[in-house]
C-alpha cells in the first residue's frame, strides 16, 4: 500500500506542468479588462509562463549541484501555486506578468525531476508503465483544470477566480512529503555537458536539435496558439459561449490521453511515417476548425488536432536516443525541452505577425493548417 502512494504522489508531480494554458479561456474576460491592451500583450500573460520553465530547464545542470531533487520539487510546487493565484489579489497587468513567470519557475524545477525520480526510483518494465502513466497525468491534469476554469466562468464569478486552480499545488505537496520518502537513490553522476562537448558530438548534438528541438518548438507553438485562440475563435464565430470553448479546449487535451494509448501500436505501423501522417491529419484538424460553421464541427476538429498533436509531440521524444549520440541524452531531453518552451513563449508573436495580415480569429488557424500540411507533404520518411 506505501509503495502504491509513493507511484500516485510521484505521478501527481505532472498534473501540473503542462497547466500554463489551462486559463486560455479566460483570454477574452482580460481583452476587456485590460482597456489599452491589444490580444497579443493579453495572450503573453498566458504564454511568459513557458519562457520562464525553459530558463529554469537550462539552468538545471548548475542548479542541481546547489539543491537537492526533493528541495527543488518542494520549492517549485511552492513558487507554482504562489505566483499562479498573484492575479486573484493584484490584476495589475505587470503584477500578472510577475507572477506567470514565478508561476513557470516553479514548473519549471518540478518538471526537471518528474521524470528523473521515476529513473532514479523504478527499474524495468515498472519504469516504462510508470512513464507511460506520467505522460497522461500531464494530460488528465490539464484537461480537469481546463474544464475547472470553465465551471467558474459558467458560475458568473469574475476572471480573476479562475487562478485559483493554481492552488491544487498545495496537495500535490503534501501528497509528495507524505508518501515520497527523503533520500532518493544515488545515482551516478549525471553526465557533464563537458564529457560530451567535443568537435563531433557538437555536430551531432546540433542535427539533433534540429529534428528534436525544433520540431518541438514547431509542434507546442502551433498547440499553444490554437489553444489560445480557441475561445476568441468560438466567440467570433458565434457558434457557442466561452463556458463550451472550455469543453471543446478540454476535449482537445483530453484526446491526447487516447494518443499516448495507441502511439506504440501507430509507431509499429506507420514505421518511419509517422510524423509525416501526423503533420498532414493535425492540419487537417485545424483546417476543419478555421471552417467549422457549428459548435460540433469545430469540436471535431479540436479533436482530430489534439490526438495528432499528442501523437507528434511524443514522437519528438521518442526520437531523442536515435537523434542524439550515446552519452548525451540528458543534453537531448534538455534541448528538446528548450525547443517546446520557446516555441510555447513566441506563439503571441506567431499570432501578432498574421493578425498584421488578417486579425480574424479563423486566420491564424488556417495558416497553420497551411504550415504544417505543407511540411507533411514534403517531409521524408525517418
Amino acid at each position: 500500500m506505501r509503495r502504491t502512494l509513493e507511484k500516485g504522489a510521484i505521478l501527481s508531480l505532472s498534473l501540473l506542468l503542462t497547466s500554463t494554458y489551462s486559463v486560455s479561456t479566460v483570454i477574452p474576460s482580460m481583452v476587456s479588462y485590460y482597456e489599452g491592451y491589444d490580444l497579443s500583450r493579453i495572450e503573453q500573460l498566458v504564454s511568459v509562463t513557458s519562457m520562464a520553465i525553459m530558463v529554469i530547464v537550462l539552468l538545471n545542470p548548475w542548479v542541481s549541484r546547489f539543491i537537492s531533487e526533493r528541495v527543488s520539487i518542494v520549492t517549485g510546487l511552492l513558487l507554482l501555486s504562489a505566483g499562479g493565484v498573484v492575479p486573484v489579489f493584484v490584476q495589475d497587468y505587470w503584477a500578472v506578468y510577475t507572477g506567470r513567470l514565478v508561476l513557470g519557475a516553479g514548473i519549471g524545477l518540478v518538471n526537471v525531476y518528474a521524470i528523473d525520480i521515476i529513473n532514479s526510483r523504478f527499474d524495468g518494465e515498472e519504469r516504462s508503465t510508470l512513464l507511460g502513466y506520467r505522460g497522461s497525468s500531464e494530460i488528465v491534469g490539464n484537461t480537469a483544470l481546463t474544464l475547472i476554469v470553465g465551471q467558474i466562468l459558467g458560475a458568473g464569478l469574475d476572471w480573476k477566480y479562475c487562478f485559483l486552480i493554481y492552488l491544487a499545488g498545495i496537495p500535490v505537496l503534501l501528497c509528495y512529503l507524505l508518501f515520497v520518502p527523503g533520500g532518493e537513490k544515488k545515482r551516478s553522476a549525471p553526465e557533464s555537458p563537458a564529457s560530451v562537448w567535443n568537435k563531433n558530438m557538437m555536430k551531432q548534438i546540433g542535427k539533433g536539435f534540429l529534428s528534436c528541438g525544433c520540431y518541438g518548438a514547431l509542434f507546442i507553438g502551433i498547440n499553444s496558439s490554437t489553444t489560445m485562440r480557441i475561445p476568441s475563435l468560438v466567440l467570433e464565430k458565434g457558434v457557442g459561449t466561452e463556458v463550451q470553448a472550455s469543453l471543446i479546449t478540454g476535449l482537445m487535451m483530453a484526446a491526447g490521453i487516447a494518443a499516448g494509448i495507441i502511439f506504440g501500436k501507430l509507431a509499429q505501423m506507420l514505421k518511419g511515417r509517422l510524423q509525416k501522417t501526423g503533420l498532414i491529419v493535425f492540419g487537417a484538424g485545424m483546417a476543419l476548425m478555421a471552417e467549422a460553421g457549428n459548435i460540433w464541427l469545430l469540436g471535431l476538429g479540436a479533436v482530430v488536432a489534439g490526438l495528432s498533436f499528442s501523437i507528434l509531440i511524443v514522437s519528438v521524444f521518442d526520437q531523442i536516443p536515435e537523434k542524439f549520440p550515446p552519452g548525451a541524452a540528458t543534453i537531448g531531453t534538455t534541448c528538446t525541452l528548450v525547443g517546446c518552451n520557446l516555441g510555447a513563449g513566441l506563439s503571441p508573436y506567431a499570432l501578432k505577425l498574421i493578425d498584421l495580415v488578417n486579425d480574424r480569429m479563423y486566420m491564424s488557424f488556417a495558416v497553420f493548417a497551411a504550415v504544417v500540411i505543407v511540411l507533411g507533404i514534403f517531409k521524408r520518411e525517418d
